[in-house]
C-alpha cells in the first residue's frame, strides 16, 4: 500500500522549457489582443460620439506623427528625437541619484 502512494504522490513530468515558452506566448499573445481592444475602443468612441479628428485623432495620425522629421525637416524623425531625449533624462536622473547631497550644500 505504501508503494502506490509513492507512486501516486509523483507529479507528472514536463518539460521546462515548453511550459516557459507557452507562458510566453500566451503572455505576448494578451498584450496583443490588449492593443487590438485598446484601437477598437478608441476608434469606437469616435464613432459613436461623432468627435472630431481635431479633438481626437485617429492612431494612423497619431502613429504618423512619430514618422515626421524634426527642425523643419532637417532633423531626426519625432521617434529618435524622443528617445534622444528620454535617454538624456534618464542620465540626469541616474547622475541625481548617485551625487552627494553634500554637494547642494545639505
Amino acid at each position: 500500500m505504501l508503494e502506490d502512494l509513492a507512486l501516486t504522490t509523483k507529479p507528472p513530468h514536463h518539460p521546462q522549457p515548453l511550459r516557459r515558452r507557452t507562458f510566453t506566448a500566451q503572455r505576448r499573445l494578451g498584450f496583443v489582443a490588449l492593443l487590438v481592444l485598446f484601437a477598437l475602443l478608441w476608434e469606437g468612441v469616435k464613432l459613436v460620439f461623432s468627435i472630431s479628428a481635431q479633438k481626437l485623432s485617429h492612431l494612423a495620425a497619431i502613429l504618423g506623427e512619430f514618422g515626421t522629421r524634426t527642425r523643419g525637416g532637417t532633423g531626426p524623425i519625432r521617434a529618435v528625437a524622443m528617445l534622444q531625449n528620454a535617454l538624456v533624462t534618464i542620465g540626469e536622473a541616474g547622475a541625481g541619484h548617485f551625487v552627494p547631497r553634500k554637494t547642494f550644500g545639505k
